[in-house]
C-alpha cells in the first residue's frame, strides 16, 4: 500500500480543459486534477487531496464534496474525458507540511475479502512490496532510466510459495497482509491447482535457504474490471523473491515463461512523467477483456532501492 501524503504545495500549471469551458486542468507534482474556472492559479500554495484517502464528514462537508464521495472514500474520476484525481483546497498548512494527520485523514484500506481459515504468518512469508504512486515520487527514477511497463491488475493479491522449517518444506499462502491454511480452500489457495506454477516452485525452493514466494493477482474479483471472465479466476504472477531477493524481471520472465503475468507494456522504455502517462492508457492487454487498464507499474531494469520509497517500484 502507497503512503497516505496529504501536502501543501504549489500548483505547477493550470491550463484550460480541452472539452469543458468552465473546467480546467491543474497540475501539482506528478498529479493532475480537473478544477472549476478561475478558482485556481499556477503558483497558488494549495493543498491536495489524494485519491484512496478518506475524509471525516465534517471536514467533507466543508469542502461540498460529500455528494461526490463513497463513504468518505475519495476516488480518481474522469470528468469531460480528462482524468482527475483527488482535489485541491486552498492551503491548510505551510509549504512542504503533511497536513493528514491535522486533518483527520486517512488511507482507504480494502478489507481482505476472504478471513475464515486465517493462521499465524510464519516470519519467512514476507508481505509483498508497498508499491509507492509515481505521482508522490516523479524522482525516484531517473529521466532516460531504462524501465520495464506492465499493466497493472485489479482484482484479488495473492501470493504463494514455500519457507523453510526443521520440519520441512512448508507451502504457505495468503494474500498481500495475511496468511491461509492451505488446506482451508480458500481464493489464495488457487494458484497451487496450476502443476506448472507448483513445480517452478518446488524446483527453486530445492536450492533456497529460507523461501520462495510468488506474489501476484487473482482475477476476475472485481465488479468493475471482470476482465472477460465468467466464473474463472486466474492467477497472474508478477513478482518472486528468493531468500529475501526480488528477482530482475528479465530473471523473472526466464523462470516464468509459461505461467500467465501481469501484461508487459513496455520492457525497454527510457524513464519520463509523459512516456509512462501514454503507456498507461488504453486496453487491458489480458485477452478478452473489453475494459481499459487500471493503470501501470514501473520499475528499472535492475533491481534497486531508493530512501525514500525502499524498493523502486512505482504505480
Amino acid at each position: 500500500m502507497s503512503s497516505l501524503i496529504v501536502q501543501s504545495n504549489r500548483l505547477t500549471s493550470v491550463a484550460p480543459h480541452p472539452n469543458a469551458d468552465r473546467l480546467e486542468l491543474a497540475i501539482i507534482g506528478g498529479w493532475q486534477t480537473v478544477v472549476e474556472k478561475g478558482k485556481f492559479q499556477a503558483g497558488q500554495l494549495v493543498t491536495f487531496i489524494p485519491p484512496d484517502t478518506v475524509l471525516p464528514k465534517e471536514l467533507s462537508d466543508r469542502y461540498g464534496v460529500t455528494k461526490y464521495l463513497s463513504d468518505g472514500r475519495v476516488r480518481a474520476a474522469r470528468l469531460r474525458g480528462e482524468p482527475s484525481y483527488g482535489f485541491v483546497v486552498p492551503a491548510e498548512g505551510e509549504e512542504g507540511e503533511d497536513v493528514a494527520d491535522k486533518l483527520g485523514i486517512t488511507k482507504y484500506r480494502a478489507p481482505d475479502p476472504v478471513e475464515v481459515g486465517a493462521v499465524p504468518s510464519h516470519p519467512y512469508f514476507f508481505e509483498f512490496t508497498d508499491i509507492e504512486n509515481l505521482r508522490n515520487f516523479p524522482d525516484v527514477l531517473f529521466p532516460g532510466e531504462i524501465v520495464q511497463v506492465t499493466e497493472k491488475l485489479n482484482g484479488t493479491n495473492c501470493r504463494i510459495g514455500i519457507v523453510k522449517t526443521p520440519d520441512g518444506d512448508l507451502r504457505v499462502s495468503g494474500s498481500r497482509q495475511l496468511q491461509f491454511d492451505p488446506a482451508a480452500g480458500t481464493l489464495y489457495t488457487l494458484p497451487w491447482n496450476d502443476p506448472e506454477l507448483t513445480g517452478i516452485i518446488e524446483t527453486l525452493a530445492r536450492s533456497a535457504k529460507q523461501m520462495v514466494i510468488v506474489s501476484g493477482e487473482i482475477i476476475g474479483t472485481a465488479k468493475n474490471m471482470r476482465y472477460g471472465l465468467s466464473g474463472t479466476r486466474p492467477f497472474y504472477a508478477f513478482d518472486c523473491m528468493i531468500d529475501g531477493r526480488y528477482l530482475n524481471q528479465s530473471e523473472f520472465e526466464i523462470l516464468f515463461h509459461n505461467i500467465p503475468r501481469a501484461p508487459v507494456i513496455d520492457k525497454n522504455v527510457a524513464f519520463s512523467m509523459e512516456k509512462i502517462a501514454e503507456l498507461s492508457k488504453g486496453k487491458s492487454l489480458i485477452p478478452g477483456a473489453e475494459h481499459i487498464r487500471e493503470g501501470v507499474v514501473v520499475r528499472p531494469i535492475q533491481e534497486r532501492r531508493d530512501p525514500k520509497t525502499g524498493r523502486v517500484i512505482l504505480k
